[in-house]
Parts: structure tokens; C-alpha cells; sequence
């Protein structure tokens, strides 16, 4: 009767295992599309997708369909640990019925029944400290949205603080596992915390690089340096968008779809090219014979229609600011403005105005800067040869 009950229970549980694994590769799709879609938005902007795709609204879909993944993993967990102890308990009840075997039963209502159950306490503690953790970061990016503040911003700040401090319930997770499991095996803790002091000890020098790691994760957290989603640029060598940020290490995805790791103790210097605001430096060089004026004032009109057309004035921030020639050089001469625009915008804006500027260039025929070299001709320097000569 008792596994005939345990079969029954088990059969009515697949059918919600087999939805619940459904649900569960649905979402984690759409947590990889929608992480594409973050780096998509950042590297190759266009105004046509401003209003659905704006990265604000991206990560906040991202953090949704996170809190959904936790929620139906839990949901897995419990399912698979409560069957593991109802035929735990269930075979307990039929050794403990027969007398050959209810020393056998005893046993395995002991440490293994123990084991069972403090591993799945664990796992269901850690998944709802995340999703607390999730709720937390949530209401405080709507009360930083309410304060009228940098919603973007904060938005990936909230992201990558909740991603910290979830891992950081992981490694939480795993050191009560390990004391309650000393705890009731009855190890003793005051001999062992002894034995582990002064193994700490020689521990703490050997991995002296991996506290630098901690300390510059913790700086970078602190000071913002950059967030999930970030475009950045890593000690002059390593430019992508960030894809993960933990208290050892950072996880880039460069312009060829690599995966960079680096240590966060091995970052000496941070470019974030996606905060508060970012400024399209524009230069072209033209040909010498080219009329100045004429060339600073087309480039001055296409940079106005530009920052005053209604796809793309929402991303200039301030009027353009016209530099003028920049440079004088055997190429040509160089003509250089600034526009201000939001940030992770500045690549569209510079693609759209050098499109523009090529079109009204050769509208009016303005010639682009060619390198000039001065060859001597032979006549002359035989000519000179005989004059030397004489």
C-alpha cells in the first residue's frame, strides 16, 4: 500500500515536471534574446527602434523574465526534493516493518534522510533570498524612477548590484550546507574553526591575487565604473559590452562575439563609453583646392538638420558645437565638429551625419582630402647635375 501510494504520487507529478521544464527553456530563450537585444541596441542603434527597444525597458524585461526563472526553478527543486524524500520516507516504512530490517531502516532515516533534507532546505533558502533580492533592487529602481533620476542608469546599476548579491547568496548557501552538515555529524566545530585559523593563514598568502580580485570588484561596485550592458574598454586592449560582473572576475563580449574573462585585480584602467552621455568627435578631411568656407558651412547645415530631424533629435543632447579646421597636413585639410548625444547613441548619430556629409559633399562638389607626394622631374635633376658640374 505504501509504494503503491508513492507510485501514484509520482505519476501525478510528471505531468507538472514536464510543464514546469517547459516553461523553463521558453524563458531562458527569452533571457537570451533579450540579452542579445541589449548588446544589439548599444552597438548598432537606430531611431526606428527607439520607443520598443529602449535599453531602460530591455533590462527591465530582463529582470522580469529572471524572477520568472527563479520562481519556476524553485518550483522544479521543490518538486524533485519532495520526491526524493517521499520514497526516502517511503522506503524507511517498509524496512521498519519487517524485523530483518528496521536496523537498515533506522540507519537510513539517519544521516542520509538528514543529508536529503538540509540540501533541500538549502536550495529553497537560497532560491527565495534571490527572489528577495530581485524584489529589493526592483523597488529601488522605482523609487529612483519616481526621484526623477537617470532611469537607464539606474536600471543597469539595479541589474548588476541584484546579480552580485545573488551570487553572493550562492557562496552564503553553500557555507551553511557545509557547518550544518559538520554540525550534524557530529564533527567538532571548536577543534576544526581551530585547525582552519591557522590553515587560513597559509591560505590567505596563497591567494593573496584572488583578494585583490574582491577588493577591485567591490571598487568597481562602488564607484560605478560600469554595469551590465556597459560598452567599455579594459586597459586599452579589451572593448565589448559587458556581459557579467562578479567579485572576481568581468566577462566582456568583444566586436567579434568573444567571451573575454579578466580578473577584476587585473584592470588597471576603465573607458565606459555609455555613461550619463557620450559626444561624436566627427572629422573629414578635405582637398586643398576645396573652398573652406563653403565646406565648414555644408558640414555645419547637414550637423543642425541632423540634430533638428525628428528621428534623431531626442538623441542630441546640446546644439552642434562647429570646430572648424582642426588640421593642415600633405592629405588635406581637416575640419572637425562635436555633437553630445545620448549615451550609447554616438555611433548612430556619427553614421547617420557622415552619410549625410557625403551626400551634400559631392552635391556640391566638395573633394575629399587625397595624400599629395612631389616627385621631382628627371630632366630637372640632370639639368642640375650640369650646373654643379661646371
Amino acid at each position: 500500500l505504501i509504494l503503491a501510494g508513492s507510485l501514484l504520487l509520482s505519476l501525478l507529478l510528471i505531468p507538472i515536471q514536464k510543464r514546469s521544464k517547459s516553461l523553463w527553456d521558453q524563458i531562458q530563450q527569452q533571457v537570451q534574446e533579450t540579452h542579445a537585444s541589449i548588446e544589439s541596441i548599444i552597438s548598432n542603434q537606430t531611431p526606428d527602434l527607439e520607443e520598443d527597444c529602449d535599453p531602460a525597458e530591455v533590462r527591465e524585461a530582463l529582470s522580469l523574465l529572471r524572477r520568472r526563472l527563479d520562481l519556476i526553478f524553485l518550483m522544479r527543486r521543490v518538486l524533485v526534493l519532495g520526491q526524493a524524500l517521499q520514497w526516502m520516507v517511503c522506503i524507511v516504512l517498509m524496512l521498519t516493518r519487517f524485523p530483518q530490517s528496521r536496523e537498515l531502516g533506522l540507519r537510513l532515516f539517519g544521516l542520509p534522510f538528514f543529508i536529503i533534507l538540509l540540501l533541500s532546505v538549502t536550495i529553497i533558502a537560497a532560491r527565495v533570498l534571490k527572489l528577495f533580492v530581485e524584489y529589493f533592487f526592483d523597488r529601488w529602481l522605482e523609487e529612483e524612477k519616481t526621484a526623477s533620476l537617470d532611469s537607464g542608469r539606474s536600471s543597469a546599476k539595479s541589474q548588476t548590484y541584484s546579480l552580485v548579491f545573488r551570487d553572493l547568496v550562492d557562496y552564503l548557501a553553500f557555507f551553511f550546507f557545509v557547518i550544518a552538515l559538520l554540525y550534524g555529524m557530529r564533527v567538532p566545530l571548536s577543534s576544526l574553526l581551530t585547525g582552519a585559523g591557522i590553515f587560513g593563514i597559509f591560505l590567505s598568502l596563497a591567494t593573496q591575487s584572488t583578494i585583490k580580485d574582491i577588493l577591485t570588484g567591490v571598487g568597481v561596485l562602488i564607484e560605478d565604473q560600469y554595469a551590465l550592458g556597459d560598452w567599455v574598454t579594459l586597459n586599452d586592449s579589451i572593448c565589448g559590452v559587458v556581459e557579467r560582473i562578479d567579485l572576481v572576475y568581468t566577462k566582456i563580449r568583444d566586436l567579434n562575439g568573444s567571451v573575454v574573462t579578466i580578473a577584476n585585480g587585473q584592470i588597471t584602467k576603465v573607458e565606459n563609453m555609455t555613461v550619463d552621455w557620450a559626444r561624436v568627435s566627427f572629422c573629414i578631411d578635405v582637398a586643398y583646392q576645396t573652398d573652406i568656407d563653403k565646406g565648414i558651412e555644408l558640414l555645419r547645415q547637414e550637423s543642425e538638420r541632423l540634430a533638428a530631424d525628428p528621428k534623431w533629435k531626442s538623441q542630441v543632447l546640446n546644439p552642434v558645437e562647429l570646430i572648424g579646421v582642426d588640421r593642415l597636413a600633405h592629405d588635406g585639410m581637416r575640419l572637425r565638429l562635436w555633437i553630445q548625444t545620448q549615451a550609447g547613441w554616438q555611433w548612430a548619430v556619427e553614421r547617420e551625419l557622415r552619410r549625410r556629409v557625403r551626400i551634400a559633399f559631392e552635391t556640391y562638389g566638395i573633394s575629399i582630402g587625397i595624400p599629395q607626394q612631389e616627385i621631382p622631374q628627371l630632366g630637372r635633376l640632370d639639368s642640375g647635375r650640369d650646373v654643379l658640374s661646371r
